[in-house]
């Protein structure tokens, strides 16, 4: 398998998760139908956009850095919304104290593995 089919097979297992996590968010429906017509039209698209715009935080992703995640506004995403939405939602879940630790570090575990996979790409 290669790192670029490793990485958006990664991205959509993580979308799935969200839809097991948050089963009344639709939204989350939405992203994984976008995601599967992007993976047969343009795979390489996902780790492009995901290397955009999120590699530049990898610091903070590394460190797990809660309050950066949390109080950014992601300005740099309005180009971008489907973006900025999928983080937006994932702050509004974040804060609510029925998020388990362990759903908050499988998040993590997915960001950093997707980021470890997009610097081999």
């Amino acid at each position: 398998m290669s790192v670029l089919t490793a990485f958006n097979n990664i991205v959509i297992d993580f979308i799935d998760d969200c839809m097991l996590v948050f089963p009344q968010d639709k939204h989350f429906r939405g992203y994984k139908q976008a995601l599967l017509l992007l993976k047969k039209v343009n795979p390489r698209m996902i780790s492009s956009s995901f290397k955009e715009y999120i590699l530049p935080y990898q610091k903070y992703i590394e460190e797990k850095n809660e309050q950066f995640f949390l109080n950014s506004n992601y300005e740099e995403f309005e180009q971008t919304e489907d973006v900025k939405s999928v983080i937006n939602q994932i702050k509004g879940y974040w804060r609510d104290p029925n998020l388990s630790q362990s759903n908050k570090d499988k998040i993590w575990e997915y960001v950093i593995v997707l980021n470890t996979l997009s610097k081999k790409l």
